[in-house]
């Protein structure tokens, strides 16, 4: 499991404080109201330790945490305390004390409340989810609020959960599909936070998902939440698979062999091909296995000519997921 850095392993200003950037606000420059002493505020009724050493606020809601747990796993909450005062004040986190306890206002960050409350659950019951799974949503959650707070083992954690979801792999596509909100969310985790090896997987889901070719309207999900530049990219690469798959198969080898050792021909070859094809019109790389699945024997092949074309088609799968990358621009992210 991946670890957050160490302080050390960050050079020294020439006032021997340590050189981290990390406070950056997530959010536009806004007129916050000043933190204070006395400023409203309403308990949150799960995070209140007694005995917790700092106050973390969202909006008017208040957490009272400990400290040093948040400062073992967290490389910008170590930076926060460090910085507390003025310096914190001017990245966009006010600082006040109440009763001696350091109190943080956090909404610069960006991070919603609900976030960072599973960042702390995590914390807490983190060993529950080696026999209990995590819900897709917790673990979005967990990017966004973990990616930002520099929470590296988190983060690591949840990253391999939505990498084995989202498999780089072509032999891991197969005829079930993701659920459309949750390959939308993944596309946003990959854009915003860091997370390109998401993107392949998440856009040939989106491409190929049920209604995708349908127009996109104020109503539609995608429409409202995705960025225009990735609805086009999901426009323009069906349109790619589409054209890309028929000129595939209308290139269909000739058989080697000749009858009556073997009964098989181009012409029965491209006709059972694009009979696939109509099924799988946006969705070649599931339709390609169904051809690696065909029984080639039962249609005349004999065992040379079957082998010779499951291998060819196995061949254009794993071009076509090549140039998927090239279409979506996806070389640079991955680099």
């Amino acid at each position: 499991m991946s670890s957050s850095p160490s302080l050390d392993d960050y050079p020294m200003h020439e006032n021997g404080k340590r050189k981290l950037e990390v406070l950056v606000p997530n959010k536009p420059a806004r007129k916050r109201a000043k933190l204070t002493s006395t400023s409203s505020f309403v308990r949150h009724q799960v995070w209140w330790a007694e005995d917790g050493s700092v106050f973390l606020q969202f909006g008017e809601t208040r957490m009272k945490v400990h400290r040093s747990r948040l400062a073992a796993h967290s490389m910008w909450f170590r930076e926060l305390f460090e910085r507390k005062g003025a310096e914190s004040a001017e990245a966009g986190y006010p600082w006040a004390v109440v009763n001696g306890v350091d109190v943080f206002q956090l909404d610069g960050s960006g991070v919603s409340l609900t976030d960072f409350e599973a960042v702390l659950t995590a914390l807490e019951n983190g060993l529950n989810y080696y026999y209990t799974g995590p819900t897709f949503s917790f673990i979005a959650s967990l990017v966004r609020a973990a990616s930002f707070f520099k929470f590296g083992a988190i983060l690591g954690f949840a990253t391999r959960y939505l990498e084995e979801m989202f498999p780089e792999d072509v032999g891991e596509v197969t005829k079930e599909l993701i659920p459309i909100a949750q390959v939308t969310e993944a596309t946003l985790l990959g854009r915003k936070c860091g997370l390109p090896q998401l993107l392949k997987r998440a856009f040939y889901e989106l491409a190929r998902a049920p209604g995708s070719e349908e127009p996109l309207t104020k109503e539609n999900r995608r429409a409202n939440i995705l960025d225009p530049n990735d609805l086009l990219l999901i426009s323009n690469l069906q349109k790619q698979l589409t054209s890309t798959w028929l000129k595939i198969l209308i290139s269909f080898p000739a058989a080697e062999c000749r009858p009556p050792t073997c009964a098989s021909s181009r012409s029965r070859a491209l006709a059972l091909s694009l009979s696939v094809v109509q099924d799988y019109h946006i969705d070649p790389i599931c339709g390609f296995q169904e051809l690696m699945k065909m029984d080639w024997v039962k249609y005349g092949c004999c065992p040379r000519c079957r082998t010779t074309r499951i291998d060819w088609v196995m061949e254009q799968r794993d071009e076509l997921w090549d140039k998927i990358t090239d279409w979506l621009g996806l070389d640079a992210d991955l680099d």
